[in-house]
């Protein structure tokens, strides 16, 4: 049975999805997954990793419970594509999927970590702002010195051009606080302006936590092999900076940049047709 994936998103964002629905998501990632790299449509890849996650989030499985053995089934699925260097916004759809819908936070503390850190593949950041926020939700559950210092590092650096790092570290920090998304951001009607308290908060916390444990520190962490399966494959995708990038890491980024941009284009196409 065939479905379409944009309509299957927008369903799911209301109704709980049908089995065949399901099966039809898991059977379309899984051949994006055993074709590798000649796999080419980004685009649905991540509506569907997106719209499986959101078909088994606590929400839905308040409407049917008998889909949450699923995550579970499904998890090692979507654990695959926390590697994706061809377009690392699909990386950071499963750390969001894994991590915040399906609640298995905990379980990857390792990653969370590594993507904070930057990955030498993740060309555009993407990952690495995506893992800020989450690394919020884990550090509510479990708090760590350095990792929050390493948020508050990225907050406190005023580098005009890294404000969307900025804002992904103070979403994070309220994270690590407590704070759900409308305490941080409000309502459309009324949104909230920056609140200095979550620094101070945040600040204060940082303080008062020991050392971390010597497992759990950044310097002694080992490259997670769902992140880094080649570990000595050497990677031409650079952050752009003031030194010199030769042609190889220049063709790289440029790539990258393309193949977000033809994503982003379908994305807005979507939503400007949904509203």
């Amino acid at each position: 049975m065939f479905f379409d994936i944009d309509e299957l998103r927008e369903t799911a964002n209301h109704y709980v999805l049908s089995k065949d629905a399901i099966e039809f998501l898991v059977h379309y990632i899984e051949t994006a997954k055993q074709q590798g790299d000649a796999f080419e449509d980004f685009y649905e890849l991540k509506t569907a990793i997106h719209t499986l996650g959101i078909t088994l989030e606590d929400e839905a499985l308040e409407l049917n419970d008998e889909y949450l053995p699923l995550r579970e089934k499904y998890r090692k699925l979507i654990e695959h594509f926390l590697y994706y260097p061809r377009f690392p916004d699909i990386a950071a759809m499963a750390l969001w999927v894994l991590c915040i819908l399906w609640e298995f936070v905990l379980d990857y503390g390792r990653e969370i970590k590594e993507f904070v850190r930057g990955v030498a593949w993740d060309a555009l950041d993407h990952v690495q702002m995506r893992s800020l926020s989450i690394a919020g939700t884990y550090l509510h559950k479990c708090p760590e010195r350095e990792l929050l210092k390493m948020l508050l590092d990225v907050y406190l650096n005023d580098d005009s051009d890294e404000k969307e790092m900025q804002e992904s570290a103070y979403q994070g920090l309220a994270y690590a606080l407590g704070k759900d998304f409308r305490d941080i951001f409000g309502t459309k009607e009324e949104p909230k302006a920056f609140d200095p308290s979550i620094i101070e908060d945040c600040m204060h916390l940082l303080e008062t936590l020991p050392p971390d444990k010597e497992g759990n520190c950044l310097k002694n962490l080992e490259p997670s092999p769902l992140i880094n399966p080649f570990p000595d494959k050497e990677y031409p995708v650079i952050k752009p900076s003031k030194e010199e990038m030769t042609s190889e890491e220049v063709d790289a980024f440029l790539d990258a940049i393309e193949i977000n941009m033809k994503v982003r284009s379908r994305e807005l196409k979507r939503d400007l047709e949904e509203t």
